[in-house]
């Protein structure tokens, strides 16, 4: 076992373990959904004719992601960029290692991600679109992981295991100082998502057995209530509206209402262990899949495509369209707004790094 895990819960232990190495795995799951098999892609049109139908904030908009491939010399994590449409896809950063957690501000200005290479601790970074200067936030002596910027980018929300148990802190930018971001005794928590409101949806074994479960926390009561679901639940997202939220129910990517607790959509397993992504309207999603082995593949060498990130309606029977082929595994798809005029006239986010506590 990974010797930066000794001091993390079993239950979370195995569920950072999962983030950091398991979706580098391609294999298949035994939980699946008849529109999502993890043994057999859906039917696809590309390009969709449901692009023309999409609304200006999400055929804009940027979807970020990562692919990672392996050979002899090890593993390599890249960063791409595109367009829903395919256009203007690049390549942003590329390392020997691990990139995990990638998300994007609500302005759609910064991208936030950690790096792992080799066997160093992970390090948040903050990548400005505008002036395309990449900055390293926090690289405490920990599993620094789930980077997200709060609405107004003066504060980042983030995990870390540097204290012992992996806990939720909020760092000011301007000032380079942390503080807890929920209630002490809810350690052992990480993949913290801000609401608009400024509450805070995270996931924690504590509360229920040993079993990941979701919570949110109540800034204005200084309350946790467990979110309720049909059982084992990790990795949420939150729209841009905050009023849905995909994640994992088991091994199974769903969405739920927050209005009413009501899942409303569920996608089946990816075979990746990922959840789906809402577009900024909540009308489409995009996720992750692996691909049969006996897939016919585009490749010049013929080599078999992986795996793919497929878009499709959330409602209804819309076909699903194939945005990225890949022969390696697409992980953490995230659709950003395009940024505002007045955003990208803002200045830039003053960071003061350095280590803490």
């Amino acid at each position: 076992m990974n010797p930066y895990f000794v001091h993390i819960g079993g239950a979370i232990g195995a569920l950072m373990m999962l983030s950091l190495s398991g979706c580098q795995s391609l294999a298949t799951t035994s939980h699946a959904h008849p529109s999502m098999s993890a043994t057999a892609a859906p039917s696809v049109t590309s390009p969709s004719p449901a692009l023309k139908d999409m609304t200006a904030i999400d055929r804009t908009g940027r979807i970020a992601y990562i692919e990672v491939t392996q050979d002899k010399e090890g593993i390599r994590s890249a960063i791409y960029i595109t367009h829903p449409d395919g256009s203007d896809k690049h390549k942003y950063a590329e390392v020997d290692g691990g990139i995990y957690s990638l998300a994007w501000s609500d302005d759609g200005r910064y991208l936030t991600y950690s790096i792992q290479r080799g066997r160093s601790y992970p390090v948040i970074y903050l990548y400005d679109t505008v002036t395309e200067r990449t900055t390293p936030i926090i690289n405490n002596k920990g599993m620094n992981l789930s980077g997200q910027l709060s609405a107004d980018n003066t504060t980042l929300m983030y995990t870390s295991s540097d204290e012992g148990e992996t806990c939720v802190y909020e760092y000011d930018m301007a000032t380079g100082t942390r503080r807890p971001a929920i209630n002490t005794e809810w350690s052992n928590s990480l993949q913290p998502k801000y609401l608009p409101n400024g509450d805070i949806v995270f996931v924690s074994d504590k509360g229920v057995n040993n079993r990941p479960r979701l919570y949110r926390y109540d800034r204005d009561a200084r309350t946790v209530a467990q979110i309720t679901t049909s059982g084992y639940a990790t990795s949420p997202s939150i729209s841009h509206d905050g009023q849905l939220m995909s994640y994992l129910a088991g091994h199974n990517a769903a969405i739920m209402d927050l209005n009413t607790g009501k899942e409303i959509a569920d996608f089946g397993s990816t075979g990746l262990e990922e959840t789906a992504k809402l577009s900024p309207s909540t009308d489409y999603v995009i996720y992750p899949m692996r691909t049969p082995n006996d897939a016919p593949s585009s490749a010049a060498n013929d080599a078999p495509i992986a795996s793919q990130l497929f878009i499709r309606p959330l409602v209804g029977e819309g076909a699903p369209f194939s945005l990225v082929s890949s022969q390696g595994v697409l992980r953490d798809p995230v659709w950003g707004v395009m940024p505002s005029v007045a955003a990208k006239n803002k200045p830039a986010i003053k960071v003061i790094t350095k280590n803490n506590p």
